[in-house]
């Protein structure tokens, strides 16, 4: 079993595309309708993230949920630079780029719905 892909429910779907595309630089792969709901699927390389409309008019969380998935990790190579070409795209930063141990920065940016992205960079021993 290999990993395919990951999907989140949005309250505002072209919110999130345009926060996953213009923010974090991934690319809308395709569009598809399942069980009535429009899902866009963006990503880059093997990476894929499924956006799914919800057409309730559910609120999204003001913050990460205190159980369950809360975030998604991406590896990245100078996390500072990376960090202020996201900012200088929109991203806000919840936590900004810190060593968390000798061999490891990492970083924490507010996606849409209550998603916290983050990056992370090995660093050499």
């Amino acid at each position: 079993m290999e990993f395919n892909h990951i999907g989140i429910k949005c309250s505002d779907q072209a919110a999130a595309v345009k926060f996953y595309t213009e923010v974090l630089g991934l690319e809308v792969i395709f569009e598809v309708e399942i069980l009535g709901r429009r899902c866009i699927f963006v990503g880059k390389g093997p990476l894929q993230i499924e956006l799914e409309e919800v057409k309730t008019k559910t609120q999204a969380p003001a913050g990460p949920p205190e159980i369950g998935l809360y975030h998604l990790a991406f590896k990245v190579e100078g996390i500072e630079a990376r960090a202020d070409e996201l900012k200088s795209r929109g991203a806000e930063f919840l936590i900004p780029p810190f060593q968390i141990r000798p061999t490891r920065k990492t970083a924490f940016i507010k996606a849409p719905d209550g998603v916290l992205v983050q990056l992370v960079e090995d660093l050499p021993e």
